[in-house]
């Protein structure tokens, strides 16, 4: 199995990735941490409007791209 990947993805925030570290080091020792910063509103709608536009003659949307985009936007800021 040399070339099995796993992907973990856990809130930093709290003692509950602490206690993780702790109980488990090789998280921390035999890993790859990538942090990723909060992206800016311009570039979250940006990635929105390119994937949606891709679609939107297919799924019939083109007069609800802008809006879908914003709530895209909206939605994914609300869980940060």
């Amino acid at each position: 199995c040399e070339n099995l990947h796993i992907v973990l993805a856990m809130s930093p925030i709290g003692a509950g990735f602490r206690n993780r570290c702790r109980m488990f080091p090789s998280l921390v020792n035999c890993c790859t941490i990538d942090w990723f910063n909060a992206w800016p509103e311009d570039a979250l709608f940006s990635v929105a409007h390119v994937k949606l536009e891709e679609k939107c003659t297919e799924c019939g949307i083109a007069q609800y791209v802008d809006p879908l985009c914003k709530m895209a936007l909206s939605i994914h800021q609300s869980v940060e």
